[in-house]
């Protein structure tokens, strides 16, 4: 008799994960009153050479999630576990070691590049830091990164604003490259390219995990390139989760009805040549604020299947299939959203 291998320990364990910020003085308060709940008990797993993708709207938490992986930013309070490690409560100079591992790629490939180096240097400095190369051999390894990500190895000589957006953003993955880290946040790492170089820049990126097995948290608000580059998906609304699934299950079948409202505005290229009927899902008003979230789930103002226990109890993250968990008092009830329903929630289609 045979027995499948037990799956490997996550690479990162992230357990009630909290970031509150000092909410800021109004025009009415004059001096700082409250907390921010930026991300406010969050918990995911992501294993070695895995791909986890972070979704929700502007102001979800999906950023200061990422910053707090990657130690940019101090946990109020919660564990990061990266590699067996507790990290969450580490000081920068304990994180020092540890750096190199997890590296980071933002949105803005111009104001993550310092406009004053050259790309060599800008890929030559993480190599020096960390002692990863013999001195004489810093300028081989620049150039065998800048190979590895598609560019010109005469690239080397160039300035930030002598390159194109996608060419920047490829030397802004050959900096996190460089040092062959086991996981890469990667914070919003198309949206400020153009389309026609947006689909490169994530082929680059599925093809260099592939290739060297590195891992990936993917924080972004466009779910057509999750749906490509993620194997697994968490959804936040208000610095929680409200849903998390592997990629399939997610887009086929979404079950909060945040995550429903969020699919339905996919275009959906398919059902529309097929002349299906396609229904979009409007929420009502803006996010309530995160100094002070609604009782009970956080979503209840928004959703139109919201009822008082809605109000009263926070709904748990509970599992419905092995790999698909979501926080909702009537997801297994009502399943996928109505054929009919169209327009704002609440309303007839």
């Amino acid at each position: 008799m045979t027995h499948d291998p037990a799956p490997p320990d996550p690479l990162l364990a992230v357990r009630d994960l909290r970031k509150l910020f000092p909410a800021r003085p109004t025009a009415r308060r004059s001096r700082f009153q409250g907390a921010v709940r930026a991300v406010d008990g969050i918990s995911f797993d992501l294993r070695p050479g895995g791909t986890l993708g972070i979704v929700g709207e502007s102001g979800s938490g999906k950023t200061t999630t990422g910053r707090l992986v990657a130690r940019l930013e101090q946990p109020t309070s919660g564990s990061i576990r990266f590699a067996g490690t507790e990290i969450g409560a580490l000081s920068r100079k304990e994180m020092r070691p540890l750096r190199r591992q997890i590296q980071m790629v933002f949105q803005d490939p111009y104001g993550s590049l310092n406009p004053r180096q050259t790309v060599g240097t800008a890929l030559a400095t993480p190599l020096r830091a960390h002692a990863l190369v013999p001195a004489g051999g810093v300028g081989r390894r620049v150039r065998e990164v800048l190979e590895l990500v598609g560019l010109d190895p005469r690239h080397v000589d160039r300035y930030p604003a002598d390159l194109s957006g996608g060419q920047r953003q490829r030397v802004a993955v050959a900096r996190a490259l460089a040092v062959e880290p086991r996981l890469v946040v990667a914070d919003e790492p198309v949206s400020a390219l153009d389309v026609s170089v947006q689909a490169q820049v994530v082929n680059l990126l599925q093809d260099l995990r592939r290739e060297l097995g590195v891992a990936f948290l993917l924080i972004s608000h466009d779910l057509a390139v999750v749906r490509h580059f993620c194997d697994d998906v968490a959804v936040m609304y208000l610095g929680r989760i409200v849903e998390t699934a592997d990629r399939d299950s997610l887009y086929t079948r979404p079950l909060h009805p945040y995550t429903q409202a969020l699919m339905s505005a996919v275009p959906d290229v398919r059902r529309g040549t097929s002349g299906e009927r396609l229904h979009r899902i409007r929420l009502p008003g803006e996010p309530p604020s995160p100094v002070s979230p609604p009782s009970g789930c956080r979503f209840r103002t928004r959703c139109w299947r919201a009822q008082e226990v809605c109000a009263q109890v926070d709904p748990p993250l509970l599992e419905i299939t092995p790999t698909h968990r979501v926080a909702c008092h009537f997801a297994g009830e009502f399943g996928a959203v109505p054929a009919d329903r169209e327009g704002a929630p609440g309303q007839p289609g």
